[in-house]
């Protein structure tokens, strides 16, 4: 019994460990001549290769290592990278039309003048991907969120009126007297005269003076 369980454990593990394995001649050949067209290459590690101008077209990808890996210029056409992680990979100027990319992840991926028609890129995670110039149309993708609401501002609360300011005029402020301290002058009397001031008179214009004269001149 226990080997009649062993028997279908080693097969499955050899079948399905082989399933994404690729072939070692093409990666040997890609690596050497920079061209694979139609190769096997699923679940290789090309991580970090410099593969400019390379050939791929029609290639099997499939869950292969791309990460990092520069593919400028190169011809990607129809290739299947289902699956493939091309973390951070530059693929500037690449020709990617009606590539498989279901489940391809590109993230922080350059993609700079590349032609993506035909290729099912709404499948794929295209987070911090630099699309400048790329040949593709992703309006037609659904939207994953619905786009971000502001709330409405609330409104503002109503403030009394203020009060007019009074249109009624200060009252002058009280003038102080004498505001020169000048002397005062004498009231005047009703004939227009000055009124005899209260001062003493001067001295030599007593009365007594006035009776000694009048006695000098009747004794001559």
């Amino acid at each position: 019994m226990r080997f009649g369980f062993a028997i279908p454990l080693i097969l499955w593990a050899t079948l399905g460990g082989s399933a994404l394995a690729a072939n070692p001649k093409h990666v040997t050949q890609l690596k050497q001549v920079n061209a694979c067209e139609g190769c096997d290459l699923r679940g290789a590690d090309l991580s970090g290769l410099i593969l400019i101008h390379a050939n791929l077209r029609n290639a099997n990808l499939q869950g292969a290592n791309l990460r990092n890996t520069s593919l400028v210029l190169s011809n990607l056409e129809n290739a299947n990278l289902e699956n493939a992680n091309l973390t951070a990979a530059y693929l500037y100027g690449s020709n990617m039309g009606k590539a498989k990319l279901t489940n391809a992840d590109f993230t922080q991926a350059t993609l700079r003048s590349v032609n993506l028609q035909g290729a099912d890129v709404c499948r794929a995670n295209l987070s911090g991907v630099d699309l400048t110039n790329a040949t593709v149309n992703l309006e037609v993708c659904p939207v994953a969120t619905p786009p971000l609401t502001r709330p409405k501002p609330a409104k503002e609360e109503s403030q009394p009126p203020q009060a007019a300011p009074s249109s009624k005029p200060t009252p002058p402020e009280p003038s102080s007297p004498n505001p020169t301290n000048e002397k005062p002058q004498p009231p005047e009397s009703p004939s227009g005269e000055l009124a005899p001031s209260q001062e003493s008179p001067p001295s030599g214009s007593f009365p007594e003076d006035s009776l000694i004269k009048d006695k000098l001149e009747d004794n001559p």
